[in-house]
């Protein structure tokens, strides 16, 4: 379920902030990239972390099909269904949180109405940095994903999967918003989230939306950075 992080990147590309308009979203054909769990550990979901002092430096394999026994499985937290139970939620009061997150995705159930459920990640942060390393399979099948992170004071960094397609919301206090260039290559901005927040749709809004859709359930990032430095990249970078 766990593996303990072996040791953090040594190398941090570039970030740039969004000056230009993007040009149109392609890709160059590449093989279906799997998410593959290692053979001596074993993936789990619905994991729930809270702690109050110390660091969070580890790695998590989340399987969305894994089915748990009802008694194994973490109380639901308030305003939270069944339908809207976390595969993954981190909280932190004084500390940071250092985490590699890669969602394993399971051809078996890659036709099903399963995947239609999106996988639900919550990660905080009262009084500490929030590093985030999230990894997807390069399938159209994979479950749609969806982030909230929040920190109430420190800085936020996070990489995307390459797969990733959907809306960026990011509501920033105090601290700068920075994209890594060839992130914004694929970024459509939206607009001002409140004060010193931004929106973005990252992919192609003509093939990403049907002509009724009035909701979106794709891929989605929520951010809320009370005091601190925003960085958003790709995890190919």
């Amino acid at each position: 379920m766990i593996v303990p992080k072996g040791r953090k990147s040594d190398t941090q590309p570039a970030l740039a902030e969004y000056e230009e308009p993007p040009p149109s979203y392609e890709e160059p054909s590449t093989p279906v990239i799997e998410s593959v769990v290692p053979s001596n550990t074993k993936a789990s979901n619905y994991v729930n972390i809270q702690r109050y002092m110390n660091n969070i430096e580890e790695s998590f394999f989340i399987d969305p099909t894994l089915r748990l026994p009802q008694a194994l499985l973490p109380s639901l937290k308030a305003g939270e269904t069944e339908d809207t139970r976390r595969n993954l939620s981190i909280g932190m009061t004084m500390g940071s949180i250092d985490v590699d997150v890669t969602i394993v995705y399971n051809e078996g159930f890659s036709q099903s109405s399963e995947t239609k459920r999106r996988v639900i990640l919550v990660v905080k942060c009262t009084m500490g940095s929030v590093n985030m390393r999230l990894h997807a399979a390069d399938s159209p099948n994979r479950h749609p994903l969806y982030l909230h992170v929040c920190s109430k004071a420190g800085s936020t960094g996070l990489s995307l999967p390459r797969s990733f397609a959907g809306l960026i919301t990011i509501a920033a206090g105090i601290g700068a918003v920075e994209l890594s260039k060839h992130l914004l290559q694929f970024a459509t901005p939206l607009g001002d989230a409140g004060k010193g927040g931004r929106r973005y749709f990252i992919g192609d809004l003509s093939k990403s939306f049907n002509n009724n859709a009035n909701d979106w359930n794709g891929d989605e990032v929520l951010i809320e950075a009370s005091l601190g430095t925003v960085s958003l990249k790709r995890d190919d970078e």
